[in-house]
């Protein structure tokens, strides 16, 4: 895993906050991820594959995510299902309890030698520095974690391609290892349509709360009966495609305009409900790319 001896000596882009770590682009086709996510050997082959993206952005250090953990006052993270992101160890730079873990062997390795190496990645625009140790374990995130309750989850595209009964499994251990009033970041990539009703579903049934899931889908039902043929993009849809129809989009721009409404509605319901720090909540994470 030369990628990993490169990042833990890489130099800094000085002066460019977005890209905070320069490695050499692979040349050679990505690999692609097991199509069987229960199969830890699988996992193994395609971490041992896998090259390092340059740069290394804070969105794929998950650092965007540090402003709401700190004003909620949340210290004890967990990532399960880390694989081999320098995210559980840049967390734990800024001084949250965290712990990593993966059921792959190759996964933890990579962690392992994290959590003991120098770390050079700038997080000056993240705040003090004041690390802590990092926590790494085997772990298979579908069992039970033996450990005290984490004030948030943050589950980085571990989950999505999960089997449905193991979405139902996963989304109960991580309900029961998170404290009430805790949060659970869900990140998922290149989901869509009624694939994001059926993780929600899951997610709903194991006792987490959703925020906004009421107005999410409502809107994705009535873009369905459009049946235009679209995407989700920073939460509005578009009309795919080089040369799009004005006339359709401006369709699904109407909608979007009543679902930023509805949202904002349910926005300050949750407001009040969440202020009482008793419900244990999910946030989707939906990306594209």
């Amino acid at each position: 895993m030369n990628w990993l001896n490169r990042l833990l000596g890489g130099a800094r882009a000085k002066g460019d906050s977005a890209a905070v770590a320069h490695v050499t682009p692979a040349t050679t086709t990505a690999p692609k991820p097991p199509v069987d996510w229960s199969d830890a050997a699988a996992w193994d082959a395609y971490h041992a594959a896998t090259k390092l993206p340059a740069p290394i952005s804070p969105i794929e250090l998950g650092l965007q995510y540090v402003p709401a953990f700190r004003e909620q006052r949340f210290r004890r993270v967990w990532f399960p299902g880390a694989g081999t992101s320098a995210a559980p160890r840049a967390f734990a730079q800024l001084g949250f309890d965290v712990v990593s873990t993966d059921f792959s062997a190759v996964a933890v390795e990579a962690q392992e030698r994290f959590a003991s190496a120098p770390f050079t990645v700038d997080l000056s625009d993240y705040g003090e520095k004041v690390p802590t140790k990092l926590q790494v374990l085997k772990h298979d995130f579908r069992q039970p974690l033996d450990l005290p309750p984490f004030d948030v989850i943050v589950n980085r595209r571990s989950y999505q391609g999960l089997s449905t009964a193991d979405q139902a499994t996963a989304a109960r251990q991580h309900y029961d290892a998170l404290r009430p009033g805790g949060w659970a970041m869900f990140e998922t990539m290149n989901v869509q349509g009624d694939r994001r009703n059926i993780l929600e579903d899951a997610i709903g049934a194991a006792g987490f709360s959703l925020p906004l899931n009421r107005s999410h889908r409502w809107y994705r039902a009535e873009l369905a009966k459009t049946g235009l043929r679209f995407v989700i993009i920073l939460g509005r849809a578009r009309i795919p495609g080089p040369n799009p129809s004005a006339a359709e989009q401006e369709r699904l721009d109407i909608l979007t305009k009543e679902f930023a409404e509805r949202s904002g509605l349910e926005a300050e319901e949750w407001a009040s409900r969440t202020s009482a720090r008793t419900d244990r909540v999910a946030h989707m994470v939906y990306s594209t790319g």
